[in-house]
């Protein structure tokens, strides 16, 4: 009998031994675990801040681009406009220089009667 209770006391002893190291084993893995999803979370939030700068330098591009467009095009209506203008007053020139009848060098007050009698109000 004291050779069954040394047994039996024995397993109990061994069996605590291993829930022990069974809980110990288990701990570590639920730590290798955290430590998995820490790293794990890390690169995710660093994958999402390096997307966010992407994002935000390719919308900085196309509104540089947009703007650079807008202003591009100011310049080629202005250049139209000037060119414009610069013909306009080209013309004038030439129509006043080949007018067939002189133009007086400076206006003066026209009265058609020729007398300031008020008939041709």
């Amino acid at each position: 009998m004291t050779n069954g209770f040394n047994n039996v006391g024995n397993a109990i002893t061994e069996n605590r031994f291993a829930a022990k190291d069974c809980c110990c084993e288990t701990n570590r893995n639920i730590d290798s675990v955290k430590y998995e999803n820490a790293q794990n979370t890390c690169v995710i939030t660093t994958a999402i801040h390096n997307e966010g700068a992407e994002t935000r330098a390719l919308i900085t591009a196309n509104t540089m681009q947009n703007l650079r467009d807008k202003l591009a095009d100011k310049d080629r209506e202005l250049l139209a406009s000037g060119l414009l203008n610069a013909q306009q007053i080209q013309t004038q020139t030439l129509v006043g220089t080949l007018r067939p009848f002189p133009q007086p060098a400076y206006t003066t007050a026209y009265n058609p009667c020729g007398t300031n009698c008020g008939c041709c109000n």
